[in-house]
């Protein structure tokens, strides 16, 4: 009976680590995703330190390979550095693919070194990219970049106050030559009755 009570327990602890794995690699997954599609963040920093731990090394290896990228992109003094670094690192075809998105990044950060927050944020923003602005304002007040966005768009509803319509259409009274809508309904033949029913 023990043996069998042994064998039961080795037999689940078999097959709940490949589930806590797949649950690794599922979290895993989703920070590195939030990285690329919404940027930085303390939370995304916080999973990849933690799944750069891991005793899978595979789920090790690409947490350690994103939380490197992650700090390329937050220290502009070291990014040259860590990007030669990912240059070397870079194994498959995805990261070198991520690494060559984040050369480009660092390089456009470089090329538009900033002059001052005056020059960047002007009222004038033909040479300007919104998106490059909407970044540096979220990087000077510590938000991410979309609850920028939706706090601008709460903003900009509470000043444009709810859709109405017009004036016209509210204070009209009908026309008193036209015979109201529901008397044309005298003619209309009722419904035949539905023989499936």
């Amino acid at each position: 009976m023990k043996k069998l009570i042994v064998t039961m327990f080795l037999l689940s602890l078999s097959l709940l680590l490949p589930l806590q794995v797949f649950a690794q690699e599922n979290e895993l997954e989703a920070a590195i995703s939030r990285l690329w599609l919404a940027g930085p963040d303390a939370k995304i920093e916080q999973t990849l330190k933690t799944h750069s731990e891991s005793s899978d090394q595979a789920v090790s290896a690409r947490a350690r390979f994103h939380l490197t990228c992650l700090q390329a992109i937050n220290d502009r003094e070291k990014a040259a550095q860590l990007l030669t670094q990912l240059k070397k690192d870079a194994q498959s075809a995805e990261e070198k693919e991520t690494v060559e998105k984040l050369s480009r990044i660092v390089q456009e950060r470089s090329a538009n070194k900033e002059d001052g927050m005056q020059k960047k944020v002007s009222l004038d923003f033909n040479d300007v990219e919104l998106g490059l602005i909407v970044k540096l304002i979220a990087k000077q007040s510590g938000e991410n970049r979309n609850a920028l966005v939706r706090q601008a768009v709460s903003e900009w509803l509470n000043r444009h106050g709810k859709p109405q319509w017009p004036e016209e259409v509210l204070a009209f009274q009908g026309m008193a030559d036209m015979p109201p809508f529901e008397a044309g309904r005298d003619g209309i033949k009722p419904p035949v009755a539905d023989p499936l029913a």
